[in-house]
């Protein structure tokens, strides 16, 4: 699904990468299927902050068998990677999922349901959901809305008001 080249990949200096991970500036999408992007806050203790670590998920099946390793208090969002030939627009888009339910068709194949931020079922061509009426599911994931931080540039605009005198940062 995706492939790298050996020309793209980046050096990073040992002792600061991963023992076993490889980075690369570029990588080819090989298959028009729906993807995933995960974001999981990662706590660092000793320096009293936070990083975000976001992952890509080429296979539904990995995401359902990823997400119960982490603490879902840490799971800071997921987006599904909708193809041209299932998004309105032709082109590659993004979804936001607010829930992922694993359901179970009638036969007991299982496959991810996913809920949109208006609390809409997602129909984004997922290869293993089944024609079959669902005969179970379980929810695996929920966020709570989350309010949207504005650069402080961009409140200041907003909050100005015609005839209004404002000192603008320099």
């Amino acid at each position: 699904m995706f492939i790298t080249y050996p020309p793209y990949e980046f050096p990073i200096p040992q002792g600061l990468a991963h023992p076993d991970a490889r980075y690369w500036r570029v990588v080819e999408l090989s298959l028009h299927a729906p993807w995933f992007l995960l974001s999981v806050e990662v706590p660092d203790g000793e320096a009293g902050m936070s990083f975000v670590r976001t992952m890509i998920f080429a296979w539904e099946s990995d995401l359902i068998s990823f997400i119960p390793t982490v603490d879902a208090r840490e799971i800071t969002g997921l987006v599904c990677m909708v193809p041209g030939w299932k998004a309105p627009c032709g082109q590659w888009t993004s979804r936001e999922v607010r829930e992922v339910w694993l359901a179970s068709a009638e036969d007991g194949q299982q496959f991810l349901q996913l809920i949109d931020t208006d609390g809409q079922a997602l129909d984004v061509g997922l290869p293993t959901e089944p024609d079959t009426a669902v005969s179970d599911r379980e929810l695996l994931l929920k966020f709570k809305p989350r309010r949207r931080r504005q650069p402080a540039a961009r409140q200041l605009r907003k909050s100005a008001r015609p005839g209004a005198k404002h000192a603008w940062p320099a």
